[in-house]
């Protein structure tokens, strides 16, 4: 249903694909954290879920990244964000 939802297309005259995400590493990095920055810098209190779903992949950035400062510099906004 959702790889119909994404593709436009008919879920019961087409064939379901599996859309998996990219793996974090340091060249896809820059999608993950702004993805999350987003998702935080869009949420408004008590109307949608994207602070959760901003603090979770901020928090798979901070996993993979916590020696980079620049990269905890943006993560820290983004969970800043949503905790305020």
């Amino acid at each position: 249903m959702q790889s119909c939802d994404v593709r436009q297309c008919n879920p019961a005259t087409s064939a379901q694909i599996t859309i998996k995400g990219m793996p974090l590493d340091s060249e896809t990095a820059v999608y993950y954290y702004t993805y999350g920055s987003v998702l935080s810098g869009l949420h408004v209190a008590g109307q949608d879920d994207y602070c959760t779903r901003a603090l979770k992949v901020l928090g798979e950035v901070k996993a993979h990244f916590s020696g980079d400062a620049s990269i905890m510099g943006i993560v820290k906004a983004g969970e800043d964000i949503c905790t305020n």
